[in-house]
């Protein structure tokens, strides 16, 4: 390729990204038409979803391949102070990591063990936590499958 033009490329890598499952998608990949706006969209969802999973996994094999190759470094085994922001490696494509301030967890169990062994009664403790607890939003997770019977005389232009 002679005119690498990142900007350009980068634009033609994501449109053929975002075209996949499409109507008006490539030929090979294209959505069919479908006679409910609401089979279009969980169509839609579907392709998203899994093109997500590929992508995710895309990502992983990449990450496994720079560290082995040296573009990147396992960072778990050898991390870099925080605050830190090195370019690593310079090539086609910089490559920069940013180190940022560990974030603090506490141990409930430890925590808890510790008040009772200072001398805290386990009431105590236990209206100090229901005081200071408070719900996150439940996780809902939404699962999708392509029903092969269900695309029965739809067509893909």
């Amino acid at each position: 390729m002679s005119d690498f033009r990142p900007s350009v490329i980068m634009d033609r890598i994501r449109s053929a990204f975002t075209s996949i499952g499409r109507e008006d998608g490539p030929k090979p990949t294209r959505a069919p038409v479908f006679e409910s706006n609401r089979d279009a969209v969980a169509w839609e969802l579907h392709i998203a979803r899994d093109l997500e999973t590929v992508a995710r996994e895309r990502a992983r094999q990449a990450r496994k391949a720079a560290d082995e190759a040296g573009v990147t470094f396992d960072h778990e085994q050898d991390p870099m102070k925080p605050g830190t922001r090195e370019v690593i490696y310079d090539g086609i494509v910089l490559v920069q990591v940013d180190v940022r301030n560990p974030s603090s967890k506490v141990d409930q169990k430890a925590f808890r063990n510790a008040l009772e062994v200072a001398g805290v009664s386990p009431q105590v403790i236990a209206d100090a936590e229901r005081v200071a607890t408070t719900q996150t939003k439940p996780a809902h997770y939404f699962t999708t499958m392509l029903r092969g019977a269900a695309l029965t005389g739809v067509s893909n232009k």
